[in-house]
């Protein structure tokens, strides 16, 4: 569907979230809605539309733009529809992405193709996109092909994969610093950091595995022309996919292993304060009687008027402390 400048004219209040970058054989154009509206489109150029805002937002103007009303429906619950799907001329999917910056970490990127613009939806401005746009723009100025959608829609996933492999490195460089706390000083490490890592890893993996499941199931590459030069590039995606996740199930045993064996030591030094104390009321409880038989009040106690009664009541404890304290060195109670 074309659009005039007249009918775009409505939405010119959007320039602070939306921009237009336009894609032809002379290299990238950047513009604003605004500019938009006074440019000429060009059948053969590519055009982006990066729309940056909140969903409902962008659902309300993606409406007043043409889209299919069932689309933009689906929009509405993007976890429900991350395949990639073909409606006449429109092709529209939902790619979840994992955001270190922002909670919730799960966020979602519309993508809707129509004609010859291609749509971006997404909440935030943030690395991805910053990073998406420098690769788009590197690559058109080292290749004389054109660049159309399907391009598009790989460098994105692409810079996603960049950034997650990255984010795993990272991971992995926490846990071994982990690893190294526990042969060093298991006291310094902090148990919500550990617990923090473990969830930030299970969300992390959670992500993944949706944008798995949107290249895999039907795979994106099911969307490309036959004759596409790009299907062995999506299929490289997978690849690229298949050794992320091996490496996510890696990093993922080995903070579980290491949280294993952080509740260990804690149950292990848990177990030697219980011990000690084992120890201690051990020790007191034949003490403890004593001093309690020869501290009743009562008129007629044999032992009372002995002349050194008390200090040989004082060593029969003390014998049975050092016999305690050795059979308990004996037995290993201390180690």
């Amino acid at each position: 569907m074309d659009f005039g400048p007249e009918q775009w004219l409505p939405f010119l209040i959007l320039e602070y979230m939306v921009n237009v970058i336009e894609i032809s054989k002379t290299g990238i154009d950047r513009m604003s809605l605004g500019d938009f509206n006074e440019h000429k489109r060009k059948d053969s150029s590519l055009y982006i539309f990066n729309v940056q805002g909140r969903r409902d937002e962008a659902i309300d103007d993606l409406k007043n733009w043409g889209i299919d009303a069932q689309i933009l429906d689906y929009m509405n619950e993007p976890a429900e529809h991350i395949r990639f799907k073909i409606y006449g001329e429109l092709t529209y999917g939902e790619i979840a992405y994992f955001s270190s910056q922002s909670i919730p970490h799960l966020k979602y990127v519309g993508l809707i193709h129509q004609n010859n613009i291609l749509y971006l939806i997404h909440e935030e401005e943030d690395d991805l996109f910053k990073e998406f746009i420098e690769e788009l723009t590197s690559t058109l100025g080292k290749t004389k092909q054109a660049i159309d959608e399907e391009f598009v829609v790989y460098i994105l996933i692409h810079e996603i994969l960049t950034i997650y492999g990255k984010l795993i490195l990272s991971f992995r460089e926490e846990i071994e610093k982990f690893a190294e706390d526990f042969d060093q000083d298991v006291s310094t490490i902090d148990p919500d950091e550990l617990l923090d890592s473990k969830s930030h890893l299970s969300n992390f993996s959670r992500v993944f595995e949706k944008l798995y499941f949107t290249l895999n199931f039907p795979p994106v590459i099911d969307l490309l022309d036959n004759e596409s030069a790009y299907r062995l590039y999506f299929r490289d995606l997978i690849k690229v996919m298949e050794t992320l996740e091996i490496s996510i199930n890696q990093t993922e045993n080995r903070l579980n292993s290491l949280h294993d064996h952080f509740l260990l030591l804690l149950q292990e030094k848990s177990n030697k304060r219980i011990n000690f104390l084992t120890i201690i009321q051990s020790i007191f409880v034949p003490l403890t009687l004593i001093a309690g038989i020869y501290g009743m009040n009562f008129v007629h106690m044999p032992e009372l008027p002995t002349l050194y009664g008390y200090f040989v009541v004082l060593g029969i404890m003390g014998l049975i402390t050092v016999g305690f304290l050795a059979y308990f060195y004996k037995h290993k109670w201390f180690d």
